[in-house]
């Protein structure tokens, strides 16, 4: 049975420190940010309610990248990984694709960033979904179990 393991690069990452250097502060920010880490990713649960039943799923929020999530997610020897990040934790995303890659394990990125930034993204993934993934995420499945993934849908 294929597998597609989803991963949602969770919270709101802060560098107050980082933005104290160049003169800002943002009242409230942390607040908020805790407001935003405490969202479901309702864009991969969506893909994942459209996941035909002979696929099997798991979701995994990564509030950070670590070697136990990356050992995780390649137990379950998943046909497919669908990343999915924001800009704040686009480095993140990056470096758990690369990793899962080089176990040999397919990799699409999505969400925000990577629809802003494809050609960047792809660097890191063997596919980039650009825009809503609903329309496409049908075929990305099927790509991805015959090995074929494109570069972008």
């Amino acid at each position: 049975m294929p597998h597609v393991s989803f991963v949602s690069m969770s919270g709101f990452r802060v560098r107050e420190a980082e933005l104290a250097e160049i003169g800002m502060t943002l009242p409230g920010l942390r607040s908020r940010a805790k407001a935003i880490a405490a969202l479901p990713p309702l864009g991969l649960l969506t893909l994942a309610g459209l996941t035909p039943g002979n696929w099997s799923t798991s979701l995994h929020e990564a509030p950070a990248l670590d070697d136990a999530l990356i050992q995780r997610i390649v137990s379950e020897r998943p046909t497919l990984v669908a990343v999915s990040a924001l800009t704040a934790s686009i480095l993140e995303a990056y470096a758990l694709s690369d990793a899962l890659r080089r176990e040999g394990v397919q990799v699409v990125i999505g969400g925000l960033h990577a629809t802003s930034c494809p050609d960047e993204a792809v660097q890191h993934a063997d596919a980039v979904v650009i825009g809503d993934g609903e329309p496409v995420w049908n075929q990305v499945l099927s790509d991805a179990e015959a090995r074929r993934l494109r570069p972008s849908y």
